[in-house]
Parts: C-alpha cells; structure tokens; sequence
C-alpha cells in the first residue's frame, strides 16, 4: 500500500488514509493565535519604584563607597529585579 495522501483516480481527487479512501482530509486542529502580552501592571509599578529607591544606595555609592551602601544596592536590586521577573511571570 502507498503512503496516506492526496492521489487523482481519474474522476477527481480522493484522499487515501493509509486502509481506506476518503473524500474529505483527515481532521487537522486549527492553529492556536499568539497574542501579545503585556507585563503585569502590578509588578510592574513595583519594579519601576523599586528601581527608583535602588538609585539612591547606587548614587551613596559611587560617592564615597563603603559596605553599607553595597549591601543597599544589592538589597534593592535584588527586589527590582524580583518584581521585574514576576512582572513577566504572571502576565
């Protein structure tokens, strides 16, 4: 036996699915849409305020830095980085 397809028997085209022949195509779900999504708003607030307070321990310091503004930037932007992942993760 051939391979299931589309063949011409002369009086038009008839699908064989491999034991039978068909007038119509074997079922073929339809395509899922991609839709765009949009982060969280949310989390997204978040991240951006969060991103904004992490400015602060970042301009102490560049200024005159010691351990204490180190562990304030790395506090704060773990947060920011934080909301921003769920920002994406529960859109």
């Amino acid at each position: 036996m051939s391979a299931p397809g589309w063949f011409n028997r002369g009086d038009g085209m008839h699908y064989w699915d491999g034991y039978r022949w068909d007038d119509q195509p074997p079922y073929v779900p339809p395509a899922v849409e991609k839709t765009t999504r949009i982060p969280n708003p949310f989390f997204l607030a978040l991240a951006v305020l969060s991103g904004l307070v992490t400015m602060l321990p970042v301009l102490s310091f560049i200024g005159q830095p010691n351990v204490l503004a180190m562990l304030g930037v790395v506090w704060c932007g773990t947060w920011t980085a934080i909301w921003a992942y769920l920002a994406h993760r529960y859109r």
